[in-house]
């Protein structure tokens, strides 16, 4: 019901721009339910079909509400599912797609922490796609700029465990480096 919905939005409501973000996370959550099932394709399809509705937008349309957000979550999980699937390149391309709209809204949102919070998770796993590809320096750069931003989360607020636990995730993959 859920994807005949999400079609329907996209077909009836060809053209406009809130239906065309409605409908690429109704895709990106019908990604993810495939997903949990462990329908690795089916889940690529729906991200895939996701993420070119988000593209289609323009810069104005995406900048409404937290779409950008919404569009680089849905560029993250096509990642991770790429990197899943041994597509490291594919990957690489989707995680610096999702980097580039969070370094974007970082830069509009200065002191924002969530924002900045937000972007570790990318460049986390950015890194560890690059040191799949066996560019491990690379990878590590991309961990040390989400390490200091944890860090600088953690020394503001020491009772953050949000922060603390993602401190101790990246020095867990400096240790295995």
């Amino acid at each position: 019901r859920h994807l005949e919905l999400v079609q329907r939005l996209g077909r009836d409501h060809a053209g406009d721009p809130a239906a065309t973000a409605r409908a690429a996370g109704g895709y990106s959550d019908a990604g993810i339910a495939r997903a949990g099932v462990r329908d690795l394709d089916g889940a690529r399809g729906y991200y895939e079909r996701s993420t070119e509705l988000y593209a289609s937008l323009t810069p104005a349309e995406l900048a409404k509400g937290d779409r950008y957000t919404q569009y680089a979550f849905a560029l993250k999980r096509l990642g991770a599912l790429l990197m899943v699937q041994d597509d490291l390149e594919q990957s690489e391309g989707r995680y610096r797609a999702a980097l580039a709209i969070e370094e974007e809204l970082v830069r509009r949102r200065p002191g924002h922490a969530d924002t900045e919070y937000a972007i570790t998770f990318t460049l986390s796993d950015l890194g560890g796609v690059l040191r799949n590809q066996g560019r491990a320096d690379e990878g590590a750069a991309l961990w040390q700029r989400a390490l200091d931003i944890r860090k600088r989360a953690a020394d503001a607020d020491p009772r953050d465990v949000r922060a603390l636990g993602g401190v101790a995730t990246l020095e867990s993959r400096f240790a295995n480096l």
